[in-house]
């Protein structure tokens, strides 16, 4: 049997096998070198409410305030709690007259004058004589809530008695004594010299 071969004259020739496969490595190489990007994005929508409900501290009553003695007054109130039922943690005093309001019952935002609870006093000594109004503050950490105002509240100068009685009137049998318990019309304290 005889051989049959084929000749392909070079002109017209393709490329060889092992010339494709060193091109096609060289596209690869070339394509990792100058490396690649990738985009992409979405988009969405969407609605919806909610809503949260915070606590809040409850002012205290408003003080009732009463004279107790010279430059001395009484402050009672009904404490005062959060939303959920927790006491104040405490309550300062402030007091007013003529516009400016000053700390009262040795008590400031810093430095509160009683702890929480549910009925809440001090006492306000060493008060110049003036009309007063005083308010109760209660705090929370950083919360606070001022009670209504008290009404009028007048601290009254002592007043200095003096007894001069002439010997002309007196005799030994109706000796005159003063009354510890006298108080002047106004609620001031009495003193005899």
């Amino acid at each position: 049997m005889g051989r049959f071969v084929l000749r392909v004259h070079p002109q017209f020739s393709y490329a060889r096998p092992a010339t494709r496969a060193g091109l096609i490595l060289v596209a690869r190489a070339a394509f990792c070198m100058t490396g690649t990007s990738a985009w992409a994005y979405w988009t969405t929508s969407g609605s919806g409410s909610a809503s949260a409900t915070t606590g809040t501290l409850n002012p205290p009553s408003a003080p009732v305030a009463s004279i107790t003695g010279p430059g001395a007054v009484h402050l009672t109130w009904t404490g005062s709690t959060l939303s959920n039922g927790a006491p104040a943690q405490g309550y300062y005093v402030t007091k007013t007259t003529g516009g400016i309001t000053t700390a009262a019952c040795s008590s400031s935002d810093a430095s509160a004058v009683t702890g929480g609870g549910s009925a809440s006093g001090c006492d306000d000594l060493n008060v110049p004589p003036a009309t007063y109004t005083y308010r109760v503050i209660a705090v929370y950490n950083t919360w606070t809530a001022p009670s209504d105002p008290t009404g009028q509240v007048t601290v009254l100068a002592p007043q200095v008695v003096t007894w001069a009685p002439t010997t002309s009137v007196l005799t030994t049998a109706s000796p005159l004594t003063p009354s510890t318990q006298a108080t002047a019309l106004g609620g001031a304290a009495i003193s005899y010299s």
